[in-house]
């Protein structure tokens, strides 16, 4: 394998950036919201229609009708302009301005990135390809993709912006996520600002201080989130914006828009990734508490709290197995209806559960808060109803003790460490430290916000009911995060650890914990400009000040400068050939430190199908110090494997591998490195004809 600088470029502006606006304007328009408000909104409904006429069998036709749809848009809003003479909606320039910005910042992120992580060669990235290529989702052949399974939300928004931009692009799947993410945080900068008196003189400090924080807040806690398509940066993004659209739904005097903001977003993180199902789980069982307590408080009845939160279980169940009922259906595991039946039942099973857990939890907690040691009673039940489901666990899956033990103890201790994971750069702080210091930092924050609300407002104007509310929203994040982080150390027990070989050094354990981390700081950073009250801009000046120390401005820079090299197999694509989906490529490779070898030459030689088994080690059991295997075992294992090609990498020594391989080449002497040759077959044997170097 050789590397080449640079990979596919995003060149100029894409119509997936413009598509989504004249949606979004006349969302904004109808519904009397900013456009920043109304853009994520836009995203996710289209995502949505892409999803959904996938599942129907083609993207194609929900793509036309979001290009029909957005035409028609901006034929209204430029009949509205001609007929008004006025902006489609409040401070739509502002915002259109930001939107643009934002696209150059990460057009430069993007431009001339190429695909360099495991994940991405075996998933996140090929699954765009076959999107691309067939137009519908990668679980069909002769699509590729080796997790076809996965959730697809993010991977359907890429496959947006490579489709309405000239060619195929990974810098434009790049661009893709990037400006989704942005768009889930723009409400954090404009959501609850109309009554903020201090928005004109401070408006562009703020939006300054916004961007700066929306830059480097996320990159924090994952240096690669905005470079990179995995979505565990976007759960974290996804879960603030769900918050704070539940939080404005809890404050505004018209809840509505923002009560479906937050059940879409519901909707979208179940189907985003594997694990934020659980996110999801553990974000909509703390709403529907918080809003059950409301109710109680209020001596409102059960049936009016159904009404009011039905929405939130219904969008995860029904984002969820929408999913699971495609795949079913697809897979010819049974007809369309009997999928349908199937799934609708465990959406109403799911639906009842949430529903009524939460408002027995609630009535324990209003009842338990009036005793002296109610709540701490509450907390040691729920403690113990864990460690009991814990342990029922262990015993359905008959976990070892002493592996259960391993795991539990790893788990707890990284925790607390900053070996695994970590946050920030000037002082690098663990998980536990950083939920510490966040809680200290928010309570500091609303202690100054009193004195200045008492010195400055007058009785009645409902400011320290909205910071209470504001603290109630920053406690309902702790909450979830706890949860999260309980079913997670049950799935490392039970489910993780196991497919990865029992392993206890919990895989991918700073991945998983990225999502809390990220959406803890960005409701953070949303909460405290939506509240602060005081004058002048020394405040904004501080905040910069302490994200710009906190994090790692180079890391902004460096995605502007820096470029992974490409990966590319020299020979292939100086071939002469065209690849096609009946292609196999079978690879011969003794580089033994690259381990992602197989999934990384997968991806190279897409549309076709790379080949990598233990032979083409060219020893026993593909292990190093193995015994080399015979000529007649490497001739078998070709045939066996269909290919039409095979690809040599790397070798050990490439003068052994003529003497000992030599009779399967029509040349021996052209046997060596990042060579490419054709499989025939002459007189019943196998000769490879070399075809390019």
């Amino acid at each position: 394998m050789q590397s080449a600088a640079g990979g596919c470029g995003t060149g100029a502006c894409g119509m997936g950036i413009l598509i989504p606006l004249p949606i979004a304007l006349v969302m904004a328009r109808r519904c009397r919201r900013s456009m920043a408000e109304t853009l994520p909104v836009t995203h996710i409904l289209m995502i949505f229609c892409l999803f959904f006429s996938g599942v129907l069998g083609s993207f194609l036709p929900g793509l036309w009708l979001l290009c029909v749809g957005s035409g028609l848009c901006l034929l209204y809003l430029a009949w509205t302009w001609l007929r008004e003479k006025a902006a489609p909606a409040e401070g739509a320039g502002a915002d259109l301005a930001l939107y643009f910005l934002y696209a150059a910042i990460f057009m430069a992120f993007s431009y001339g990135r190429s695909i360099n992580d495991s994940d991405e060669f075996a998933h996140w990235a090929l699954a765009v390809k076959d999107y691309y290529q067939y137009h519908r989702f990668s679980n069909i052949f002769p699509a590729t993709d080796m997790s076809p399974t996965y959730p697809p939300f993010t991977t359907i928004w890429e496959y947006f912006y490579t489709r309405t931009w000239i060619t195929y692009s990974e810098g434009f799947s790049y661009l893709g996520l990037q400006m989704l993410m942005v768009s889930l945080m723009l409400p954090g900068l404009r959501g609850g600002q109309r009554e903020n008196r201090n928005r004109n003189e401070n408006g562009m400090v703020r939006t300054a201080v916004f961007v700066l924080g929306s830059l480097l807040l996320p990159l924090m806690s994952y240096a690669d989130g905005f470079t990179t398509l995995l979505p565990d940066t976007f759960a974290g993004i996804l879960s603030a914006y769900i918050f704070w659209m539940f939080y404005r739904a809890e404050t505004d005097a018209s809840p509505r828009f923002y009560e479906a903001g937050a059940m879409l977003g519901t909707a979208a993180l179940a189907v985003s990734k594997n694990n934020g199902t659980v996110l999801c789980a553990a974000l909509v069982g703390v709403l529907l508490c918080a809003r059950a307590r409301r109710h109680l408080a209020a001596g409102r009845p059960f049936s009016e709290y159904l009404r009011g939160t039905l929405g939130y279980p219904a969008a995860f169940s029904a984002g969820y197995y929408s999913w699971k009922c495609y795949l079913y259906c697809s897979n010819g595991q049974g007809p369309v209806w009997r999928g349908m039946v199937r799934y609708t039942g465990r959406v109403l099973l799911i639906i009842l559960v949430f529903e009524v857990l939460s408002w027995i939890f609630a009535r324990l907690f209003y009842r338990c808060r009036r005793h002296r040691w109610g709540l701490a009673a509450l907390g040691a039940s729920g403690a113990l109803s864990y460690l009991a489901v814990l342990l029922l666990a262990v015993r359905h899956y008959q976990m070892p003790a002493h592996y259960v033990r391993a795991v539990s103890s790893m788990f707890l201790k990284h925790l607390f460490l900053t070996e695994r994971n970590s946050i920030g750069n000037l002082l690098p702080v663990s998980l536990c430290a950083f939920l510490i210091l966040s809680a200290l930092g928010i309570a500091a924050f609303f202690a100054v916000q009193k004195r200045t609300v008492a010195a400055q407002e007058t009785p009645g104007t409902g400011e320290e009911a909205a910071d209470a509310e504001a603290k109630r929203l920053f406690l309902l994040a702790y909450l979830m995060i706890g949860l999260y982080l309980a079913v997670l150390l049950i799935m490392y027990i039970i489910s993780i650890g196991p497919s990865n070989g029992m392993s206890i050094w919990l895989p991918s354990f700073h991945r998983y914990l990225v999502p809390c981390m990220t959406m803890l700081m960005l409701i953070g950073l949303y909460l405290v400009l939506d509240r602060y009250r005081g004058g002048g801009r020394a405040f904004y000046a501080l905040l910069a000040a302490v994200i710009v120390l906190c994090s790692d401005p180079g890391a902004v820079v460096s995605l502007v400068l820096d470029r992974e090299p490409e990966t590319v197999y020299w020979a292939i694509p100086h071939s002469g050939i065209a690849l096609s989906s009946g292609d196999r490529f079978y690879l011969i490779d003794q580089d033994w430190d690259n381990p992602d070898q197989w999934r990384q030459f997968h991806y190279c030689v897409w549309p076709g199908r790379g080949i990598f088994t233990p032979e083409g080690r060219l020893r026993e059991d593909g292990a190093e110090d193995g015994a080399k295997i015979t000529v007649s075992a490497l001739r078998s294992d070709i045939l066996a494997q269909d290919c039409n090609y095979v690809y040599i990498n790397e070798l050990e020594d490439a003068e052994e591998v003529r003497r000992r391989y030599g009779e399967l080449f029509a040349a021996p002497g052209e046997i060596g490195d990042c060579t490419l040759f054709r499989v025939t077959q002459e007189d019943g044997r196998v000769i490879l004809k070399r075809i390019g170097q």
